[in-house]
């Protein structure tokens, strides 16, 4: 699981045990089944091939990669060089072999475990708080000739008051917005790798090798590459990890050494922190206490560069692109791609197979041990030891289990004791005092796995030397003469998986007891089948196939491609520009147009207050009229009422004038 990417940690094998105990039905002491720390130990004391390790991440992408592809990405380079270099030389010549590549700094790099006080929950490492990052762009050649680096920082401006190239005379700096290398700062570093290569006088073309980020691609950098010898080519997309020798050697132990250099500087110089002004300082040391001769030749030998085979690079890389294949094996005939068939077992069929070639293999070294001290020479002739013929490995492990067969044979269908225990002690004659007690601790503390055929013979006589074993029919078994045959006819070659069956259909002419292990083994098997599955994973569909010779950038081809991608670029840029200056009139008559509709609502809005107006002043008139005419009639009721009280005055006045006059 590990080599495929998919490696477990020791609570997940904990887990993985247990849910294997669960599926078998087994009571184990374990406290729920899952076994203890101290069982994990114990099992990786059995395993001394296992081991501990931190993984390295692994994207998707980069898991998928295979060495077909590698291979057919070296026969493009060489056919490169051959045809349209035209200079096969240059195959031959590890002086004219670059590579380049950025890696990132922070100028506040994280620590590691420290020492401190149990009582303390909270240690802390003074460090500072500025995030941003600056690149170095590091570039050597298969002879050890290292580039000075190129150092890109972020910023827009270089300090004016204290230039930190002073105090790295030997590499190169320069800023960026971001800190992070542009298309325009890589043709800078091709400037200075031209006058860099001319000064040694290096023969032209050179190789320079570059990842395919989209820095490296640009029409500028593969005309000024073309027209100075210099080869530019980029590595297959996703394969950096197993193809460029920068990230294989380099980056790795020059980031452990800038580590380290950070650390002792802050504790020479307390409370100082990491900048752009010290950073040349810090990296300086750890630059020149990593780069080395032999450091550089390795990598390019590790990534099969120099010389250009793939046989250089470690097949392990490969390994999770099966998992990859055993998805594609495993999709509907639809749904499968046009690859070659990758024929692939499940779990439990590779590891039976693995672990029964290596008992085929030392049974055979046993069995050819005790034949040659116990046995007297005969006049037959059969295979010496030291044949590695398929047929040679597998006898052994027929004879033996032949062996263990006829001791079980009797007229009344039983095995006793005697015979058991005599089979018993003719397998353990064959087998080493390791091996030996393997197989007993196997037997008494019942964990192990029986998927070892000389195992399963051994495990049944050891549990049946004192219960009576019932044999299904007595022409599956094999007699003693039978047996003693092995030794003297001459063996027939055939192939493991023969030989497997045949050991097969032995164990099956066994009853009783024979059956019961039988069926306990195919419990187990099918427990682990169930519980140790390989992960489905689903394939990305295929991408747009590239152009020919799209990895030379320098190329003739690719320049054609270039130019007409910037003429392609250049074209959508006007169209865009068209559809901006067309946005901005229809913007522009839209504003205008909402101009018009607003003067037209305000002359609308006017329009309304005035007849408004128009209409208060009326109503004012008509309520200043009614108030007039109210005004009026209750004036002339007023007269009406003096009048009529004058006349009501007249006559009292006359009538008492008539009265003193009679």
């Amino acid at each position: 699981m590990a080599k495929i990417g998919y490696g477990r940690t020791r609570e997940e094998l904990l887990d993985t045990v247990k849910r294997i105990l669960d599926a078998e039905g087994r009571e184990t002491s374990f406290t729920d089944n899952r076994p203890t720390h101290g069982w994990y130990y114990c099992f990786m004391e059995r395993h001394p091939e296992l081991s501990s390790k931190t993984p390295q991440p692994l994207s998707k992408q980069r898991a998928m990669i295979t060495s077909e592809a590698i291979q057919k990405w070296m026969d493009g380079l060489r056919a490169y060089i051959v045809e349209e270099i035209n200079d096969p030389s240059l195959l031959n010549d590890p002086s004219r072999w670059y590579n380049a590549d950025e890696t990132p700094f922070n100028m506040c790099p994280r620590t590691g475990k420290i020492i401190s006080l149990k009582s303390w929950k909270n240690p802390y490492f003074f460090t500072g708080s500025d995030k941003k990052v600056t690149t170095l762009l590091a570039c050597f050649s298969a002879v050890g000739h290292f580039v000075p680096p190129f150092i890109v920082f972020p910023g827009k401006y270089m300090p004016r008051k204290e230039n930190p190239c002073d105090k790295f005379d030997e590499a190169v700096f320069c800023m960026a917005e971001t800190g992070f290398m542009n298309q325009a700062l890589f043709v800078e570093f091709l400037e200075f790798f031209d006058k860099e290569i001319t000064t040694r006088g290096i023969k032209r073309p050179v190789l320079l090798l570059v990842d395919g980020s989209s820095t490296h691609i640009s029409l500028e950098a593969s005309e000024f590459c073309h027209n100075r010898g210099i080869c530019l080519y980029c590595f297959l997309p996703n394969a950096t990890h197993i193809q460029q020798p920068c990230d294989v050697a380099l980056n790795s132990p020059l980031k452990t050494n800038y580590k380290s250099a950070t650390k002792n500087h802050q504790i020479e110089n307390p409370g100082e922190l990491i900048n752009k002004f010290n950073f040349p300082v810090i990296l300086k040391e750890a630059w020149f206490k990593t780069t080395s001769v032999s450091l550089a030749a390795k990598g390019f030998q590790e990534c099969g560069l120099y010389p250009l085979d793939i046989n250089g690079i470690n097949k392990e890389k490969f390994a999770p692109a099966a998992l990859f294949e055993f998805s594609k094996e495993n999709q509907p005939a639809s749904e499968q791609s046009s690859s070659p068939d990758v024929t692939t077992n499940t779990p439990s069929e590779s590891v039976s197979t693995s672990i029964t070639e290596s008992a085929s293999t030392s049974i055979a070294n046993n069995e050819s041990s005790s034949q040659s001290e116990a046995e007297p020479s005969t006049t037959d002739k059969s295979p010496s030891p030291t044949d590695s013929s398929p047929a040679f490995r597998d006898e052994p492990l027929s004879c033996i289990t032949n062996v263990a067969k006829t001791s079980l044979k009797e007229a009344s269908h039983t095995v006793t004791s005697d015979s058991n225990n005599s089979a018993l002690k003719a397998i353990e004659a064959t087998l080493s005092p390791d091996t030996l007690q393997k197989y007993n601790r196997r037997y008494t503390e019942g964990y192990d796995l029986d998927i070892d055929p000389l195992y399963s013979a051994w495990k049944i006589l050891k549990g049946s030397s004192d219960i009576p074993v019932q044999l299904e029919d007595e022409s599956s078994v094999t007699t003693v003469d039978d047996a003693a045959e092995c030794n003297t006819k001459p063996v027939e070659t055939k192939s493991r998986n023969e030989v497997e069956s045949s050991v097969n259909v032995e164990e099956k002419s066994t009853d009783g007891a024979g059956v019961k292990e039988t069926d306990q083994a195919n419990g187990k098997q099918s427990a682990i089948d169930k519980v140790l599955t390989l992960p489905k994973v689903n394939i990305a569909p295929k991408k747009r196939k590239r152009p020919v010779n799209s990895f030379a950038v320098s190329g003739a081809q690719y320049r054609e491609f270039l130019k007409e991608k910037r003429a392609e670029e250049e074209r959508k840029a006007q169209e865009k520009g068209d559809r901006k200056i067309a946005a901005a009139k229809k913007k522009q008559e839209k504003a205008l147009e909402l101009e018009r509709k607003k003067e037209e609502r305000e002359k609308l809005r006017l329009e309304r207050e005035e007849k408004k107006k128009k209409l208060e002043a009326e109503k004012e008139a008509r309520r200043t009229e009614r108030e007039r005419k109210k005004a009026e009639r209750e004036a002339e009721k007023e007269a009406k009422k003096e009048a009529a009280e004058k006349r009501k005055l007249e006559q009292k006045e006359r009538k008492s004038k008539q009265m003193k006059t009679k």
